[in-house]
């Protein structure tokens, strides 16, 4: 088995996958195998997946963005391992999908949470409120990346190994780049003396210390606060009208704002902006 799994890590690092996204295939992958006691997935197939994913849900009662990722690492190893192309997998028990309602944060929520915080913690806060980045590209981002003549930040590699542009357009988001310039001088958020790992965990220790467990809200925010500057009126979560009494000029420009933010935050499709903005 290790040597199969040493096959999919550097199938990954030649498709320039992340590293934490690595470990996450590898650890389901192995999983997977070991369900089926030890059987080589050359010798398996559909029914055996589907059995595999079935009993995360069942038995194991897991997320279905879980299921899902154990999926897309059975689907990775056949497809890009292998070369196996798997049947449609049509008999899976799917996990059940929590309804989600967004995290609403006020402006004086986030100022709180940002006060909270000081020095280079408080300064990735106001990265995460004033660009929706995710922690993970804020702490590795590059002063490289910011290109302050062009107005726009460039995310590269991040999750899914996929590049995009943040559009920089207020003074305020121009002085939290400018004072993480200063900070990361040629390098990243991340101290010389520490590894990413490390530096995630200090970060996570400070908001915990300081009672903070709402920092993810803040890439909430970052949406909430875009649509209202792309359509003209408030996102349906923070009190804005909702889809339904909206006229077919003001749809349209829904789902015009709804594809903007979904790039800028780094998703591929635009209905997942229902879990920052509501709908």
């Amino acid at each position: 088995m290790s040597k199969l799994l040493d096959e999919v890590r550097n199938t990954l690092r030649v498709h320039h996958y992340a590293m934490k996204t690595e470990k996450s295939y590898v650890q389901w992958i192995k999983r997977f195998i070991l369900f089926h006691k030890k059987r080589h997935p050359k010798d398996m197939g559909k029914l055996e997946v589907e059995a595999f994913l079935t009993w995360l849900a069942v038995k194991r009662h897991v997320a279905p963005s879980t299921q899902n990722q154990a999926l897309q690492a059975i689907l990775f190893l056949y497809r890009k391992v292998l070369k196996i192309e798997l049947a449609w997998l049509d008999d899976v028990v799917r996990a059940k999908r929590p309804h989600r309602i967004p995290v609403v944060l006020s402006r004086r929520e986030v100022a709180t949470l940002l006060a909270a915080l000081t020095g280079s913690y408080q300064l990735i806060g106001k990265l995460l409120y004033g660009s929706g980045l995710r922690l993970m590209e804020c702490l590795r981002l590059r002063v490289i990346a910011l290109d302050l003549n062009r107005q726009s930040i460039t995310v590269h590699a991040g999750k899914g190994g996929k590049d995009r542009v943040i559009p920089v357009l207020t003074e305020v988001q121009r002085d939290v780049l400018n004072r993480a310039r200063l900070l990361a001088g040629f390098g990243s958020l991340i101290p010389s003396n520490r590894n990413y790992a490390q530096q995630m965990r200090v970060y996570e220790g400070n908001t915990l210390r300081a009672g903070l467990s709402r920092m993810h809200g803040l890439r909430h925010a970052y949406a909430q606060n875009r649509y209202e500057e792309l359509t003209g009126w408030k996102a349906p979560a923070v009190g804005g009208p909702k889809a339904k009494v909206l006229t077919p000029e003001q749809r349209e420009t829904d789902r015009q704002a709804r594809l903007i933010i979904s790039r800028e935050l780094g998703h591929e499709r635009a209905q997942i902006t229902a879990a920052y903005c509501g709908v």
